[in-house]
């Protein structure tokens, strides 16, 4: 299996989960227009990390692994 494959999948776990129990860290990161406008294009990239649930990560991150 491709090591960054695997750094992937455990970088979306960890900022998800981070995610998942601190709401003013997943506000800080999501895709919001308004902020990355006004010059967070940082929100671009890290929102792809962010996972709104348990399940949407875990379909994700098969696909992801499938593909």
């Amino acid at each position: 299996m491709n090591t960054f494959l695997i750094g992937i999948i455990v970088a979306n776990v960890l900022m998800s989960y981070k995610g998942f129990n601190d709401l003013s860290f997943f506000r800080k990161y999501e895709f919001h227009i308004g902020s990355i406008r006004s010059g967070e294009q940082l929100r671009m990239l890290s929102s792809g990390f962010l996972h709104v649930d348990m399940t949407h990560l875990i379909f994700n991150m098969l696909t992801l692994y499938f593909f």
